[in-house]
């Protein structure tokens, strides 16, 4: 996508993004995995990506540049932000508050909102990716597309975008569980505190086969899982089941500390049946 955006360049991108989204094309970027988590993000996610894929393929030196990281990530919050407001995704961050059935205790990293439709209700985040993530590109491959991957009771959904004072942020939809924090279990018992650790340490090792290297670091050869803590996991109500709600994960490259065997490649998006992985 050139610099001067236009409808006609995000009709093409909406045609590319329904050709990804019903299997006639696909996005090289994550593992096979991860891409399905793109998926299952939306229709707005899939646009994003290409987008801002787009924008990395025609502006390379930017992005590979550390003195200019802060630069390209401003390029990318004014293409997000060009196409949320001619596609209807921008919104006002005090309308959201104000729209929101309860707020719900929040982080340095999001605000978090319960809106309710019908008899059913589900989550809003308002979500500054600056607190985890250099860029927004990176934040929707790790935070959105893998993360749906890999913690698919949770799942978000790309609502669009807003700001919250001077940060650009991501507006996503997450399902409501009907449960509470492993923190509330051990503020209410703080002799279980063992006990909880080593049954997030087994339930993320039979899951996904990742073992403990830090008290919240959890690896494997593929995948990297941070910021694990007793406050990031819920307990379902219904089924006891435990479920991940603001993990950090990432592929886990054989230039991350862990050296391991998995690759972000350079973005590109191919017909389906085509095999290209331009690694980086």
């Amino acid at each position: 996508m050139s610099n001067t955006t236009n409808s006609n360049e995000y009709e093409r991108i909406r045609r590319t993004a329904e050709d990804i989204i019903e299997g006639r094309k696909r996005i090289i970027r994550l593992d096979e995995r991860g891409e399905q988590g793109r998926l299952l993000a939306g229709k707005a996610t899939v646009e994003s990506s290409c987008i801002l894929g787009e924008c990395k393929r025609t502006n390379p030196s930017l992005f590979r540049d550390s003195k200019q990281k802060y630069g390209a990530s401003l390029k990318e919050e004014q293409l997000l932000t060009d196409y949320a407001k001619l596609k209807g995704r921008w919104f006002d961050y005090t309308k959201i508050k104000k729209d929101a059935g309860d707020q719900l205790p929040s982080g340095a990293e999001a605000d978090v909102f319960v809106y309710s439709k019908g008899d059913s209700k589900f989550i809003v985040k308002v979500v500054n990716y600056r607190k985890m993530s250099f860029f927004p590109s990176q934040f929707i491959d790790d935070r959105i597309a893998l993360y749906n991957a890999l913690f698919p009771k949770s799942l978000y959904k790309l609502l669009g975008f807003t700001k919250k004072g001077n940060d650009f942020c991501f507006v996503l939809r997450q399902p409501y569980i009907k449960g509470h924090e492993l923190l509330k279990e051990y503020e209410e018992h703080p002799e279980t505190s063992d006990r909880l650790f080593e049954e997030i340490k087994d339930f993320l090792n039979k899951t996904l086969n990742l073992k403990q290297k830090y008290l919240k670091t959890y690896i494997n050869d593929e995948y990297i899982i941070e910021d694990v803590h007793l406050g990031n996991v819920m307990r379902d109500d219904d089924t006891g089941d435990l479920v991940f709600i603001d993990v950090v994960p990432s592929l886990n490259t054989p230039v991350d500390e862990y050296q391991g065997t998995n690759y972000y490649r350079e973005f590109d998006i191919v017909d389906n049946e085509q095999s290209k992985c331009n690694i980086i």
